[in-house]
């Protein structure tokens, strides 16, 4: 499974998920996660939320949960995430918008902060 993959099935999991560098996704404990292909699954990602928050390094947990889901060792585990935390945080800067499936769509702002879109990416709501 990929890393962005492994990211949404932690944050469905705990509720809380750190991304060093840009920020915290959280999911309310009174909502109820349904199955992917529930069809009330897109009601539900309008429930994930976005804190900005400086974040400098991984939680143990998540490190911890990519590790048994790649088997990989917990150094190359962290490269893992490491990298795709760079790709993510080029195409931020570049002003492009970074779509986390199942979570929502990052864009960066004038100012230089981080907007949240919860649900489908940006692309599939401008076709809309």
């Amino acid at each position: 499974m990929k890393i962005s993959g492994l990211l949404t099935s932690f944050l469905y999991q705990n509720r809380k998920l750190n991304i060093p560098g840009i920020g915290q996704f959280t999911i309310p404990e009174t909502v109820t996660i349904p199955e992917p292909e529930d069809k009330n699954f897109a009601e539900f990602l309008q429930y994930v939320q976005f804190t900005p928050k400086n974040i400098l390094q991984p939680d143990t947990d998540l490190i911890d949960y990519i590790r048994k889901e790649t088997g990989k060792i917990k150094p190359l585990a962290e490269s893992d995430l490491e990298s795709y935390l760079a790709d993510c945080k080029s195409l931020l800067n570049i002003g492009k918008p970074l779509f986390l499936e199942g979570i929502g769509t990052l864009q960066k702002n004038k100012v230089g902060g981080l907007d949240f879109l919860a649900g489908r990416s940006l692309m599939e709501r401008v076709e809309s």
